[in-house]
């Protein structure tokens, strides 16, 4: 692939056309849903930053009973609470939808979100967020966050590649 800016020779792009992502969703619905917002919110991440997102939804699924109302019940109902995360149901999440369709760097990244979210599921993977139960991307807070940030109840845990990570302090 040409650097960009460059033009590609029409043989070239028919070898970019002709790529067939090969990922395979789990069939297990919760995994399924796990990568697909790990690829939404991390794709363009490290491995490290992968398994800081999916951990994430992994503390809330494994939060005090006190939590599950704002958090939701399972890895379906973390994920799919409505408000939850900014990924469900973007641009890149929509993209999983059409598997075959995906350019070669984001076949790799969906791979490794497929791989991160099982090892994730089936406790594989030590957290490296130190319990958060909030990322953000950006440097900016949301208002609620900051708030709750100056009145000491969140705390920041770790900051991994563009995600700033946070939780309760109990």
């Amino acid at each position: 692939m040409k650097p960009l800016g460059q033009t590609s020779s029409w043989e070239e792009l028919s070898e970019e056309r002709r790529y067939h992502c090969d990922a395979e969703l789990p069939e297990n619905e919760e995994i399924t849903l796990l990568s697909r917002l790990i690829f939404a919110e991390a794709a363009g991440e490290s491995t490290l930053g992968k398994e800081a997102v999916g951990c994430v939804v992994r503390n809330r699924v494994e939060a005090p009973s006190k939590y599950q109302r704002e958090f939701g019940s399972g890895y379906k109902g973390v994920i799919t609470k409505p408000g939850a995360f900014a990924g469900v149901g973007s641009r890149l999440w929509n993209l999983v939808d059409n598997v075959e369709s995906l350019r070669k760097e984001d076949c790799e990244a969906l791979k490794e979100c497929i791989e991160t979210a099982g090892s994730i599921y089936y406790g594989g993977i030590s957290d490296p967020t130190d319990g958060a139960q909030f990322f953000i991307s950006g440097a900016s807070l949301p208002t609620w966050l900051e708030r709750a940030v100056e009145r000491g109840r969140i705390i920041e845990t770790v900051q991994i590649g563009g995600h700033r990570f946070f939780k309760y302090k109990d």
